[in-house]
Formats: structure tokens, sequence, C-alpha cells
């Protein structure tokens, strides 16, 4: 009986040790992807242009694409895909598929030039959506130019699979796997903080200020904002199992080596 109880006590500590390493807290490094480079691939000629940016730390890369609620077809205006352009230093702006240089409901009047260049809220909304190869905690977002106002709104995706924003509008993204982070007010050029709660995702979203996510306290009297993404940093989550994980089970299969040859 004590030789089977071995076995079993073998099995046991190696099973638990298993689950453990599968299970174990995730680990976190706080990393930098800068946007203030014209990623890779970079240019694109046509709607739905992507970069990707690395890290400044590691190998978790951010893809960016560029959207804004353009089909005019629907009420409220659902969203498409938008052209993503790269200013240098200054970072990342949205120019949406409305542009045009007259006055009219279903156009985007200046919309590509200054400051309707940047991701903006004046006449659509403009977004960057950010998908990483790792979950991220992101704690940061970097505003590397803005004009007039500065508020923007940042949502992280919580749904199954990869997100679907075209053919939805603003207002349905809660309710379509979305998640509201926050609203930030008027912050200015630099860093920002996001997040203060710690949520991950893969899928991040950020926003020129739209108040179907909530409203904020703006001490600069509000009006539209004109913003360029320069960069996002956060933690990056790993599930890795630690050295003391991998040494208990390391014990528990020389303890059931060792039962297997009093057996023989």
């Amino acid at each position: 009986m004590k030789l089977i109880d071995t076995v079993r006590t073998s099995l046991c500590v190696g099973a638990l040790v298993m689950a453990g390493a599968y299970s174990a807290p995730s680990s976190a490094v706080v990393v930098v992807w800068s946007t203030t480079n014209a990623g890779s691939p970079a240019v694109g000629s046509t709607a739905g242009n992507t970069r990707t940016y690395a890290a400044n730390s590691g190998t978790t890369t951010a893809t960016a694409s560029a959207f804004s609620d353009t089909n005019t077809n629907t009420s409220p205006r659902t969203i498409e895909s938008a052209f993503l352009v790269s200013y240098g230093t200054s970072g990342l702006g949205v120019t949406n598929r409305d542009a045009c240089t007259t006055y009219s409901s279903s156009c985007d009047r200046n919309e590509g030039t200054s400051p309707e260049h940047s991701i903006d809220n004046n006449g659509r909304y403009d977004s960057v959506l950010l998908s990483f190869t790792q979950a991220v905690v992101l704690t940061g977002v970097n505003i590397g130019w803005y004009s007039n106002d500065s508020d923007f709104s940042v949502l992280r995706y919580t749904g199954t699979g990869a997100p679907t924003l075209a053919g939805l509008a603003y207002t349905a993204l809660t309710g379509n796997g979305w998640s509201v982070v926050g609203n930030y007010s008027n912050p200015g050029t630099g860093w920002e903080a996001i997040n203060a709660t710690g949520q991950s995702s893969f899928y991040w979203l950020v926003v020129a200020y739209n108040s179907a996510f909530g409203t904020i306290n703006d001490g600069c009297g509000g009006g539209d904002d004109y913003i360029k993404l320069a960069g996002v940093k956060g933690e990056v989550l790993q599930q890795v199992p630690e050295p003391a994980t991998l040494g208990l089970l390391g014990l528990s299969l020389v303890g059931l080596g060792f039962a297997r040859r009093r057996a023989k």
C-alpha cells in the first residue's frame, strides 16, 4: 500500500503542478509603441490601410488602422474604414472617405486639410484601432499634436474573436463587445494616463471624443477636437511558468520514477 500511495502522490503532485504552470499569474512588462515613424508598410493609398509598430522592448507589435462614421446611407451614420496617415514626429492622423471642399450634409468639408487631417470629431468621428499580438494593459496615450481642443475616448474589446467595426454605429459599440475605458479631457500634448483600473485587451480604440461613450467636464469650454496619436504604452501580459513551478514539477517526476523502480 505504501508503494501505491507513493505513486499516487507523485502523480497528483505532478498534475497539480502542471495545472499551476498553465494558470500561473501573468507577468507584466511595461513597453512603449511609438507611432512617430511611418510604420510598416510606410504608405497606403486606399482606405483601410494598416501600419505596424514594434515595441521598444520585446516582440509584441501593434497594428494601427483608421475608421470613421462616413456611411451616410444609414441613420445614425455607421463606421467605415478610413485612411491612416503618418505625420512623422507628430504621429498618426485620419482622413475619412467624405472629404470635400464645399458645404454639404453628405460630405465632410475640408477633411484631410489642417486641422481635419488629424483624428477629429468635426463632421465625422474619426478613430484609430490598435491590434496587439499579445494582450496588453494600456496605461498611457501620447498626443503628439492637437488643435483647438484635445478630448478623446478610449475603448477596449471584450468580445470573442476579432472585432468588427464596419457597419456599426459608434452608439452600438458597447452592445457589440466593446467596453468604455474612459473619456479624457483636453490633455494637450504629451502622455495622458488612462485605464486606472488596469483592464487588458488585444484590441484598443482611440476615438476623438464622442459623447456616446459618456460625458466629460471640459474646462476649456469644449468645441471640436483634433489630435494626432504619437504612441501608446502599457504592460504586456504573458502566461509563463515560474521557475519554482518548474522545480516542483521536476521533483514530482523524479519521485514517480523512483516509485516505478521500487515496483519492479
